[in-house]
């Protein structure tokens, strides 16, 4: 399952109550991460995301999600928006077994400790 989110300026309420619900999340998140945004209906409308609250909602992603960035290209029609790739690493595990080898054999190891 992959998720492709196009709600600019409304990715980081989205994202975050997907990935604390936690239910079915997919294997990767394909979206548009602003900076600023032109709809006046989002709750930050008026002011940039500073690097300190995109990189906060970026670790939560990985520390909370799983999902690490993969890919970012720099939207050339939007100034404001580079369009990301997040690619859900515990889902992928199990999709892919084998992918991972030395956490696979480091989880293996520590379960077989009494």
């Amino acid at each position: 399952m992959f998720l492709v989110c196009l709600v600019p300026g409304w990715e980081y309420y989205v994202l975050e109550s997907m990935v604390r619900v936690g239910h079915l999340l997919p294997l990767s998140l394909s979206f548009e991460l602003h900076f600023l945004t032109s709809v006046p209906s989002v709750p930050w409308f008026g002011h940039s995301r500073s690097p300190a609250e995109i990189g906060g909602f970026t670790d939560f992603l990985q520390t909370r999600g799983g999902y690490v960035i993969v890919d970012r290209n720099d939207n050339r029609f939007c100034s404001s928006c580079s369009e990301v790739v997040f690619a859900h690493l515990l889902t992928s595990r199990e999709a892919a077994p084998g992918l991972f080898p030395r956490a696979e054999a480091a989880e293996a190891a520590e379960a077989a400790q009494p």
